[in-house]
């Protein structure tokens, strides 16, 4: 049985309208790859 530990990051995306919220959550999604989920509460 192994003992590892999995590590979660939750980052949370808020301003104005047309701010750019959008784009920069699917960059990070381009970035950090797979395991990645986008919640839009727009």
């Amino acid at each position: 049985m192994s003992n590892s530990i999995l590590k979660s990051t939750l980052i949370i995306l808020r301003g104005n309208s047309a701010s750019g919220k959008t784009t920069i959550a699917k960059q990070l999604q381009e970035h950090f790859g797979q395991g990645t989920l986008l919640v839009s509460q727009d």
